[in-house]
C-alpha cells in the first residue's frame, strides 16, 4: 500500500460523513507502476518496482500519479509522488574484462586515452562512486572521471610524467589495475611502441 488517498490528502476531515462517502477515485492518465481502488481511494502498487528499470543512473527515482477525485462538488487532483529507494542489488560490470592499446614510448605528459566505464544500473548513492587505479604510487598515470548528466561517467587515463621505461618498468608491455569500491576490477594492459620515421 502507498497511501489512503481520502484520509492523505485530508479529504476525509475536510467533508461530511455522507459526502466522503460518495467520492470516488481514479488516476488521471492510466500508470503502469500504480492504481488506486475507486470506492476506498486507497492506493498501492501494480507491480514490483525495479528502479534500475524505471530510473537507472539517476540519483532520484520517483513515480507522479495525478488522482481525480468526483463528484464535481468534490472535485479535486490530488498528486502523489512515489520515491523510489533501492538497495544495492547489480555490482558494476565492465563491457570487457579488459583492454589493450599501445603507448608511445615518447608520449608527452597530458596525454589521454577513452577508458570504458562500468555499467551500474543502480546509479544515486548506490552506483559507482569513484575508480582509482590500483598501481604503485610511482606510476605515471592518473584517472581523469567526468560525471555526466545522465549520473554516468566518462572516465580517460592522463599520462602524468615523461615515461622512463628503464627506470620503473623493465618489461615491454604493462598492466594497471582499476578498480571500484563495489569491487569490480578491470585489467588494463599496454603495450610500448616506438615510433619509427622514414626520410
Amino acid at each position: 500500500m502507498i497511501g489512503d488517498i481520502k484520509v492523505d490528502s485530508g479529504l476525509a476531515t475536510a467533508y461530511e460523513p455522507d459526502v466522503v462517502n460518495r467520492m470516488r477515485f481514479r488516476l488521471r492518465f492510466a500508470s503502469q507502476q500504480v492504481r488506486v481502488h475507486e470506492v476506498t481511494g486507497v492506493m498501492v502498487l501494480s507491480s514490483a518496482l525495479d528502479r534500475a528499470t524505471l530510473c537507472p543512473y539517476a540519483d532520484l527515482c520517483r513515480v507522479v500519479a495525478d488522482v481525480v477525485v468526483r463528484p464535481s462538488q468534490v472535485f479535486h487532483i490530488v498528486r502523489v509522488t512515489v520515491v523510489i529507494l533501492s538497495v544495492n542489488r547489480h555490482a558494476p560490470r565492465y563491457p570487457a574484462p579488459s583492454v589493450e592499446f599501445d603507448v608511445p614510448a615518447n608520449a608527452p605528459p597530458g596525454t589521454v586515452w577513452a577508458l570504458p566505464a562500468a555499467d551500474d544500473p543502480d546509479g544515486g548513492a548506490e552506483g559507482v562512486q569513484t575508480y582509482r587505479i590500483a598501481s604503485p604510487p610511482t606510476s605515471p598515470f592518473g584517472l581523469d572521471v567526468v560525471l555526466l548528466p545522465d549520473g554516468s561517467r566518462d572516465i580517460h587515463l592522463r599520462l602524468l610524467k615523461s615515461l622512463n621505461r628503464s627506470v620503473w618498468l623493465p618489461a615491454s608491455t604493462a598492466s594497471l589495475l582499476i578498480t571500484l569500491p563495489k569491487m569490480a576490477q578491470f585489467e588494463l594492459r599496454y603495450r610500448w611502441f616506438r615510433r619509427l620515421f622514414c626520410l
